[in-house]
């Protein structure tokens, strides 16, 4: 009799534990040992990796689950991993498909149809978890120099955003839901990003988020203030704005340094 493969044996296990599927446990070495039958001691495995990937969703999706309910939330797990299996050796990648089977396009687009706003939810949850999982900087901690800059040097003065800034714009204001209320359809701008070892988010104007997109792409002060005129508001108003904001984004460690850029 011919002995499976180790690589055999792994692959069948694999299998086993990735399928509700009945499977011949005899093919990977499982044999029958009364009074427990082997397939009674594979579906141990089964249900053991089943419960795992499923808590493993909840706790980076908890709105989902919240908003769904345990019984939906059960049932949406499970379609999207019967349609996106895990091929990653980490947990922390286990949910980086469930946006694109949420999207109506996609294969899952009954869970769309049935909560039009579910897609951006769980978009708004997985950019917490990017954030949260990102490098991130210490921040701006002392700002005394900047008054002894001149009017040309703070102009050419560059802000930098901290690496784990995530820019998600959404068709659907879903942080409300947090609360326990209502998701309202509304295009949102959101800033998410990590603090503290932990992901918080903002909801900035559409201003605000082009004054940081900016920043992201090394743009001076002298650019930011540029970016006021053609903005369709208030020059005063949009002057007070990136005044506050400036100050909240540097608490926040939303900008993590300032540095003074090259005067031509």
């Amino acid at each position: 009799m011919k002995h499976p493969t180790l690589s055999s044996v792994q692959q069948q296990f694999s299998k086993a534990l990735t399928s509700n599927q009945d499977l011949r446990p005899e093919t990977f070495g499982v044999l029958d040992q009364p009074p427990v039958p082997s397939s009674d001691r594979v579906r141990v495995y089964q249900q053991a990796f089943q419960i795992r990937m499923l808590g493993s969703l909840a706790e980076d999706f908890p709105i989902c689950q919240q908003t769904l309910g345990k019984d939906q939330f059960k049932h949406l797990c499970q379609d999207y991993l019967e349609a996106f299996p895990s091929r990653s050796w980490t947990l922390s990648e286990l949910g980086a498909e469930l946006v694109t089977f949420i999207e109506p396009t996609k294969e899952g687009s009954s869970w769309a149809k049935r909560y039009p706003f579910l897609s951006a939810l769980a978009h708004y949850e997985w950019a917490h978890i990017l954030a949260e999982l990102s490098e991130s900087h210490e921040g701006v901690s002392e700002l005394s120099w900047l008054a002894g800059l001149t009017p040309e040097q703070v102009q050419n003065l560059q802000l930098k955003l901290d690496p784990s800034v995530i820019f998600l714009r959404s068709p659907w204001r879903v942080d409300p839901l947090e609360e326990q209320e209502q998701a309202t359809p509304s295009e949102t701008f959101y800033v998410i990003y990590q603090k503290s070892g932990e992901a918080h988010h903002q909801v900035v104007t559409e201003f605000q988020l082009r004054l940081l997109e900016l920043m992201r792409q090394g743009a001076k002060v002298e650019t930011l203030l540029g970016a006021i005129e053609p903005s369709g508001e208030s020059t005063e108003e949009n002057k007070r704005l990136i005044e506050n904001s400036f100050s909240t984004w540097v608490s926040e460690g939303i900008i993590s340094s300032i540095s003074k850029g090259v005067t031509k």
